[in-house]
């Protein structure tokens, strides 16, 4: 529905706990996605799969405790990742972010 061609979403301060890849499947050109100051406290493996062009990608202030290491894979294009107030329990795989 008309969502198609969207390269910017914010879902900023939803209150949203959780996450999956059947919520992004219509938005494959989304450059730019903000998930900041909601409750999301891991992201699977396959939650960015359909965002294959995802440049950009905000997890500001959500109570992370795991990312998945094969959550990016399918992102070549990624360049930033903000983490700003994210205290990662479980962060060993992020060796490439550095």
């Amino acid at each position: 529905f008309g969502l198609t061609s969207l390269t910017n979403l914010s879902l900023a301060n939803n209150f949203l706990r959780a996450l999956s890849s059947k919520h992004f499947r219509s938005l494959k050109h989304l450059i730019e996605l903000d998930l900041s100051f909601n409750r999301l406290t891991q992201l699977d493996a396959d939650l960015f799969q359909p965002l294959q062009n995802l440049q950009i990608l905000y997890l500001n202030m959500n109570p992370l405790a795991t990312i998945h290491s094969q959550t990016f894979r399918w992102l070549d294009d990624l360049r930033e990742v903000h983490l700003y107030g994210v205290d990662l329990i479980h962060s060993n795989h992020f060796q490439w972010l550095w």
